[in-house]
């Protein structure tokens, strides 16, 4: 494996992402992270950039977890070697998968990580967002579900004081680590496989995961 993997991902699911890396022993992983709301992370041209590219080089074999609000824009120069994590249109459909996601959504459940619940303010409130206007947006949906990756995890405090916030009933939902850290290994391979690929003039740029 290259000396340098580096794994980009939203501040949201860094927690959850470093034990899923614990999970599969690969602790020595760098975790790059981006704000789901503030300090957009991508230039007028789509691409990853400041903070973000700081920590990256040409010569790294990066993972770019790219699921929810940022699918689609999330990018690096063509001198990099990386790979997007495409298989989930949504962060709820990469953490619990499909079937879950799914049922969650025709259920009318507006769906957070505990990371996201840690910051609620903040990203309710970004860019002046006005506090009634942003309520009535959550309106319509019939209950706050809080996926919990890591058993245990911190969330309870923020999920409750999100939920009164929002007049919605609050819920946790066990998913557990196993599907967070296949989908991770399974990019965090595709990235090295890419980076040693290109050192040897094979295999084209960007390899979708399995």
């Amino acid at each position: 494996m290259p000396s340098e993997v580096k794994l980009v991902i939203c501040e949201s699911l860094k927690e959850e992402a470093r034990a899923a890396l614990s999970l599969a022993g690969l602790d020595d992983i760098e975790i790059v992270t981006f704000s789901p709301i503030e300090d957009r992370p991508w230039n007028d041209e789509g691409t990853l950039g400041g903070s973000v590219s700081d920590h990256l080089s040409p010569d790294d074999a990066i993972c770019v977890v790219d699921v929810g609000c940022y699918r689609g824009h999330l990018h690096l120069p063509e001198n990099y070697r990386f790979v997007h994590i495409t298989a989930s249109a949504n962060t709820a459909e990469f953490l619990a998968g499909r079937v879950v996601a799914e049922q969650l959504f025709a259920e009318g459940a507006y769906v957070i990580v505990p990371g996201w619940a840690k910051r609620w303010r903040s990203y309710l409130h970004a860019n002046g967002a006005d506090p009634e206007e942003t309520k009535r947006r959550y309106e319509s949906f019939s209950r706050l579900v809080m996926l919990q990756v890591i058993p245990g995890s911190d969330g309870t405090n923020p999920l409750r004081e999100l939920s009164n916030y929002l007049h919605l009933e609050p819920e946790i939902v066990p998913v557990g680590l196993e599907m967070l850290s296949l989908r991770l290994v399974n990019g965090i391979l595709q990235a090295c496989l890419m980076r040693t690929a290109d050192h040897h003039g094979g295999l084209p740029r960007e390899i979708q995961p399995l």
